[in-house]
């Protein structure tokens, strides 16, 4: 996904981690929340930053 090339390296990594934490927890439950804090404690700030980090994807990419 070429918007990843504009992510911050600490988003990058907190996004890696969460889609590997969907390989135990298909979901979103408490369960996968807890294994995602377990390898990163500030997911909550992370998730936040990466919902507005999008905006940062020059528009010249044509993805949205």
């Amino acid at each position: 996904n070429l918007c990843l090339l504009f992510l911050a390296p600490e988003l990058l990594r907190y996004l890696l981690i969460h889609e590997l934490c969907h390989g135990r927890h298909m979901n979103h439950s408490k369960r996968f929340w807890k294994r995602v804090a377990r390898f990163e404690p500030e997911y909550r700030s992370r998730d936040r930053a990466l919902t507005e980090s999008w905006r940062q994807v020059p528009g010249w990419l044509g993805l949205y």
